[in-house]
C-alpha cells in the first residue's frame, strides 16, 4: 500500500505545476522506497486519488537554501551605493591635500637651505 505522505507529496507537487517526473525524483532523494513512489505515481495518472482528506493535509515542501560559509557571504555584502563613492571621494581628497603639504614642506626647507644664511645676514647682519 502506498504510504500518504508519498501521495501528498506528489499531489502536492503536481498541484505546483511541478512534473509528475520531477515529484518522484524528488520523494526518491528524500529517501523514499522507489516502488512504493511509482504505485503512488501510477494511483495519480489513473485519477483514482482525486483529493485527500482534509485532516491529511500535504506538507508544504519549501526548497532547500543554499547554506552560505560567512566568508563568503562577507564578500558578496557590498556596501550602500551612498557609502561607496563618498569613501572612493576621501581618499583621493585625502591624497591630494597630503601631497600639496608635503609639496610645500620640501619648497620651504629647500628655499630655506638655499638662502637661509643670506636671509639670517640681512636680519642680524654677519655675525
Amino acid at each position: 500500500m502506498v504510504h500518504d505522505e508519498i501521495l501528498a507529496g506528489l499531489n502536492n507537487a503536481v498541484s505546483r505545476g511541478e512534473s509528475l517526473e520531477s515529484a518522484k525524483q524528488s520523494l526518491v532523494m528524500a529517501g523514499y522506497n522507489p516502488q512504493e513512489i511509482e504505485d503512488g505515481a501510477n494511483q495519480i495518472n489513473m485519477g483514482i486519488i482525486g483529493t485527500l482528506p482534509q485532516q491529511q493535509s500535504a506538507p508544504e515542501y519549501k526548497p532547500l537554501r543554499k547554506p552560505e560559509i560567512q566568508g563568503e557571504t562577507q564578500k558578496n555584502i557590498s556596501p550602500s551605493p551612498s557609502a561607496q563613492p563618498s569613501q572612493k571621494k576621501k581618499l583621493p581628497k585625502i591624497v591630494i591635500i597630503l601631497s600639496i603639504i608635503l609639496v610645500i614642506i620640501i619648497l620651504l626647507l629647500g628655499f630655506f637651505i638655499l638662502f637661509g644664511p643670506t636671509i639670517l645676514d640681512a636680519l642680524f647682519g654677519k655675525v
